[in-house]
């Protein structure tokens, strides 16, 4: 009797004793990992099975990225700062860009991985390139960084860029988006939040595939995002766990969040169909996409709701096909439709056709009267006046 009640009272020890923790510990980060509700939203466990984005650079335009953050260790690669000269890109003051990328590519922390932050792909590289500053509020510096940026994305061999963060637009990005778009790049890029009313740049640029948010009932959410009739495509963006500077974990809800989840998702259509163009792959996601709101294309889903195990498990239309051979695509998911090349003359084949008859039966009569014609000029000088 005595044996069992110190066996009762040991048992009770042990679970106190488990239950309580020191901040940062592994119980708490395993907590994090239970509020990450868009990982069974999307089925992320069936998705790894399948890829975890093996060999995939995601370039992540931003603040920066801290390279000591434990989900992210050993993932962020040397890149370059547009603010600092000499910086590559792997600090973060703000935390911005870190928790973008956490949703990437975070791998988590502790024992298997199982601790804090896991990302949509995992195995997935980042490649920072920091574009904001803190004296730059209303971004305007940051557009001219980041048309610099998405080139040099590009040259260093960027898989995917993702640009969380909507503002004014300059001639410089749209030329740099439309050199990437043309390398085969795609561009992720979420709409502006409120109290903004129209979406900014650059998802706002043709090609780019423009993100919204919805939480954890799938329903549009409409306390962080604008409505638009650019948004593409909408993914879950309210309630998110991500780290916080300096250690931790916080909450976020924007559509910066909706963009690097989806972001993630690019990343491992990327490394299973590495053919696909960007017209391709957004038009493979809208495809696949989960219908919400108005049927069809409305101005708070876009096309739908992401659905990622969908878009990895149902082939694409043509995945080997090349920028340069695919299938000719509207000027919506295709920004280099030559509009002098294959244009409609009006003309069906059946009428073409029917005029070729016409000009060759013109043509007989002419042949014919003009032997007729020279005949008739032969005999009249035979016989004479």
């Amino acid at each position: 009797m005595r044996t069992s009640r110190l066996t009762r009272v040991s048992t009770v020890l042990a679970l106190v004793c488990g239950l309580v923790t020191a901040p940062g510990s592994p119980a708490r980060a395993d907590a994090v990992r239970d509020a990450q509700w868009h990982l069974g939203f999307l089925n992320v466990s069936q998705l790894h099975a399948i890829t975890q984005g093996e060999g995939i650079t995601v370039a992540v335009l931003d603040t920066g990225v801290d390279q000591t953050q434990p989900d992210l260790a050993g993932s962020v690669l040397p890149g370059r700062s547009g603010v600092t000269e000499g910086q590559d890109g792997r600090t973060d003051p703000d935390g911005h860009g870190t928790r973008v990328s956490s949703l990437i590519a975070g791998h988590g922390h502790g024992s298997g991985g199982a601790s804090g932050i896991l990302g949509l792909a995992p195995k997935a590289k980042i490649l920072p390139y920091t574009i904001y500053e803190t004296d730059d509020p209303k971004g305007m510096k940051a557009a001219v960084r980041a048309a610099e940026g998405i080139v040099w994305a590009v040259q260093q061999g960027a898989d995917v860029i993702c640009i969380a963060s909507a503002g004014g637009g300059t001639p410089q990005e749209e030329e740099a988006i439309t050199y990437t778009l043309a390398r085969g790049v795609p561009i992720i890029a979420g709409v502006s939040n409120l109290p903004e009313t129209t979406t900014g740049f650059p998802a706002a640029y043709r090609g780019v595939v423009a993100v919204s948010s919805v939480n954890r009932q799938g329903d549009f959410a409409s306390e962080v995002s604008v409505t638009s009739d650019s948004i593409q495509l909408s993914a879950p963006g309210a309630n998110i766990p991500a780290p916080k500077p300096g250690g931790g974990y916080t909450e976020v809800s924007g559509n910066s969040a909706a963009t690097g989840i989806t972001a993630g998702v690019v990343a491992l259509l990327r490394a299973k169909y590495p053919a696909l163009t960007p017209a391709q792959i957004l038009q493979h996601l809208k495809a696949t996409a989960t219908d919400r709101g108005s049927v069809g294309k409305d101005n708070q889903y876009g096309y739908g709701v992401i659905n990622p195990l969908k878009a990895l498990t149902q082939e694409p239309v043509d995945p080997s096909a090349s920028a340069s051979d695919s299938p000719a695509q509207s000027n919506e998911t295709d920004p280099f439709a030559d509009l002098d090349t294959d244009r409609d003359t009006g003309y069906s084949t059946g009428q073409v056709a029917v005029g070729f008859a016409i000009l060759a039966l013109v043509l007989i009569a002419v042949v014919c009267a003009s032997v007729i014609l020279v005949l008739r000029l032969r005999r009249r000088r035979r016989q004479g006046p």
